[in-house]
Formats: structure tokens, sequence, C-alpha cells
């Protein structure tokens, strides 16, 4: 299986414009025969906790529907950020378009402080993406909840995959954190991570792949959007703009 992760710049509130880029980028990681792709946290609508509620769907909203289309035009299954609607505060969700079937919804569990006044937490949903292979998703901050990586090993994932919406000393923080957990869990880790000025700081992209020793084998720089693809069971990975 290949799985793909993506480096977007997101416009706040362009949900439209940003729908556009999805879709190039998502044809961009199909051209290296992806099945998986991957997007940052909130990759529809930019990370801006304030306006979250303002800007929150549900995968049924007729907007998303081009999203669904590529999926099934592709064979594709695609996985992108969205505020969750729960007619409450909303949930950092991901909302995972697959070919021909409906939508599936995983829902960030563990906030940083800093979110909860915004957000709540998702309960119940699976964040086990994929069964073959098992690919796990973090969500930005659940990365460095040591019991979000171990609950996953154990769930039976082999793939771990982090979303995220990161400055430059959070990339590193992060890249640290998911060495670790591919060396400590012995499987294969990839960040997917925003660009541009998000709540008040700048994303720093530098999305990227560790294999299952911890050794970074491919990074994406701090100003382009782009795709890398990996291939769970090789471990060849490739890159490409869009």
């Amino acid at each position: 299986m290949k799985l793909a992760v993506v480096q977007l710049r997101p416009v706040v509130g362009a949900v439209g414009r940003n729908i556009d880029r999805h879709l190039a980028l998502t044809a961009a990681a199909a051209s290296l025969g992806a099945q998986l792709v991957i997007f940052p946290e909130l990759s529809l609508t930019g990370y801006e906790p304030k306006l979250a509620g303002e800007f929150a769907c549900l995968p049924s909203d007729t907007r998303l529907q081009p999203l669904q289309a590529i999926c099934n035009a592709s064979g594709i299954s695609l996985g992108v950020g969205a505020p969750l609607d729960t007619g409450d505060l909303p949930c950092i969700s991901t909302f995972l378009f697959r070919p021909v079937l409906p939508p599936l919804v995983y829902s960030k569990s563990y906030l940083h402080p800093d979110e909860v006044p915004f957000f709540q937490p998702g309960r119940g949903s699976p964040s086990l993406l994929l069964d073959e292979p098992p690919v796990e998703l973090a969500i930005c901050f659940e990365l460095s909840v040591p019991q979000h990586a171990t609950g996953a090993h154990q769930a039976g994932a082999t793939v771990y995959v982090a979303s995220a919406a990161k400055t430059a000393e959070g990339v590193k923080q992060a890249s640290h954190r998911l060495s670790q957990i591919a060396t400590e869990l012995s499987m294969p880790t990839l960040l997917s991570n925003c660009l541009g000025l998000l709540d008040g700081a700048e994303c720093a992209g530098g999305s990227a792949v560790w294999d299952r020793a911890g050794n970074m084998v491919a990074q994406l720089d701090d100003k382009e959007e782009g795709v890398i693809v990996l291939d769970c069971d090789s471990g060849e990975v490739a890159t490409a703009t869009a």
C-alpha cells in the first residue's frame, strides 16, 4: 500500500479555494500511486480556533462533493481536516472520504490546553484509518501523548501518521517524537504539516517520513506545497509538487 502525506498552504475560511488545492495535490499523489492521502490539521478551513465554530461543517456538506468524486473516480481514500459541527463546540476532525463508501470521521481525542476554550475532544471515533495495513492517525498534539501511540500499537497499527499545523519549533519537537515512536514501536511514521500564517503563527512545513529504525528518509521544505508517498511494503519514498 502506498500512503501519501500532503503539505498544504490553506487560506483561512476559503473552503472552495482550499478544496481546489486538495484536488490538485491529491492528483499529484495519485500520479505516484498513492492509495491513501492525508492532509494537515484543519486543512479545509485553516487552523483558526476562534473562527472554528463559524467554519464547522459535516462530511455531507455539498461543498465537499468534489472530494468524494475524486475518490470515486481514482479509487483513492482521502483524509482532510475540518472542524466538525456538533451543535456545540466543534471537534478538530479528519473526514476520511472513501471510494463509493460513506465518509468516516475521526475527531481529536487529546486537545492542547490552548484549544479547550474553542473545541471539544472527540470520543469513541476510530483513529485506525485502514485495516490493511493498519494505519493510525494522530492529529497534531496527540502525537506528543504517549498513550496515543502505544494504544495505536496495541490495537495493531503498523503505520503512524500525524496531521498537524506546526511552527518551526513544533516541527522540531514533532520530528524528535515521531522518530522516537518509529524506533520504539518499529513502524514507519509520517508528518503532514501546513504552511503559512495560521492563528498568528507561521506554520513551517517540513512534512516528512521516518522508517522503522527512526531514520528520516524524506522531508519537504518550509516553502512549497507538495506530497511525499511512502510504499509501506518496500519502504521506498517519492515526492512531488503541484
